[in-house]
């Protein structure tokens, strides 16, 4: 009796352990800080064209199994940085989810903040959503596994 209350604790653990280790991967500390990055940057920025901490925190997202939910969550609660990352990566993972977005976002609404190059400004997120779907922003092939599904 004792040792079929251990075993039964030990999967009730192990499977409340796995399910726990999937909301951190989500939702850990590069969703985190993607949340609140300061600039929005694709590509090598400054004088040593260095990839922004913006840029690697959103590649880990990129190769996450739950990266769809995480760019939706990121969008909503993230600052206008943030947004723009979100829209990059529906843009690369739901073609029609980014679209459905991107027709509802406003000309006169927030900026972002954006590096490119050496270069520092501030842009409306319609401009940077228009950028992203022109192709000015792209995600090199190593940032993401492959296609996924819409």
């Amino acid at each position: 009796m004792v040792r079929r209350a251990l075993i039964s604790a030990t999967l009730l653990f192990a499977i409340a352990g796995d399910l726990f280790a999937q909301v951190l991967v989500s939702s850990g500390p590069a969703s985190s800080r993607l949340s609140r990055v300061s600039i929005f940057a694709i590509g090598g920025v400054g004088f040593a064209g260095a990839t922004s901490a913006g840029e690697k925190d959103f590649r880990v997202l990129m190769i996450d199994p739950q990266a769809e939910q995480a760019f939706e969550d990121l969008y909503v609660h993230g600052n206008n940085q943030a947004k723009a990352y979100a829209l990059l990566g529906l843009h690369t993972l739901r073609p029609q989810r980014f679209h459905e977005i991107y027709d509802k976002l406003s000309t006169t609404g927030e900026e972002v903040s954006v590096m490119q190059g050496c270069i520092a400004s501030k842009r409306k997120l319609k401009t940077i959503a228009q950028e992203i779907d022109g192709g000015s922003f792209v995600v090199k092939p190593e940032a993401h596994s492959g296609q996924r599904s819409n």
